[in-house]
């Protein structure tokens, strides 16, 4: 298959080259996050309109999407294949494989860049932090918002960081290494170390 589609030939070579981590020279987890909204719009929206059929008001915010998801994954019930493409395909590979290009085309027309490996994590990630007087006062935008940048970082790692959004504190500890764990805040980043240096002095 890949022989006679040059397009998955270069789409599976940018996924192999994912370094595990969400730097914003990462390759590959660009495409992984958005087939993976892709993926849970398209199979778990259907199950939500059933829902708001009976609540209108129904809204899914459980932060552990990953576990219908994968429960849907590995049944790979038909039935659950989009209704109106559901005689296109024959089996759950094929789907998967057509929502991957989906998510793959999408990124490199929004992102307009004109081969997969340029599309890193970082021109995906950008801080958009803007002064909530920007949006009402045209031009004064370019003094009050921060300049956009690339961050590392994901909504699903530990350094939470996304466009609009990021975690205040984050806390990482091993408990047979607490002396390499990391308490960062918003003031800067503190080690365990530390605590017991200021003991010493008090």
């Amino acid at each position: 298959m890949l022989t006679q589609q040059p397009e998955l030939e270069r789409l599976r070579d940018y996924l192999n080259s994912w370094d595990g981590t969400a730097e914003p020279d990462s390759l590959g987890l660009a495409v992984l996050v958005e087939f993976r909204h892709k993926l849970a719009n398209i199979l778990l929206e259907p199950l939500f309109h059933f829902c708001r059929m009976l609540d209108e008001e129904f809204e899914y915010n459980w932060v552990h999407l990953d576990i219908p998801l994968r429960a849907l994954l590995q049944e790979k019930n038909m039935q659950f294949l989009p209704v109106e493409q559901q005689q296109g395909y024959t089996n759950w590979d094929e789907f998967l494989l057509t929502v991957l290009k989906y998510a793959a085309k999408s990124l490199t027309n929004e992102y307009t860049v004109q081969s997969l490996h340029e599309l890193t994590w970082g021109k995906v990630n950008i801080a958009e932090i803007a002064h909530p007087l920007s949006q009402g006062i045209p031009g004064i935008g370019s003094i009050l918002n921060f300049p956009r940048q690339s961050l590392s970082g994901c909504d699903f790692c530990i350094k939470v960081d996304s466009s609009s959004f990021g975690a205040t504190q984050r806390f990482v500890i091993s408990p047979a290494h607490w002396q390499d764990g990391i308490l960062q805040t918003p003031g800067g980043a503190i080690r365990p170390s530390t605590f017991q240096s200021l003991q010493r002095l008090t």
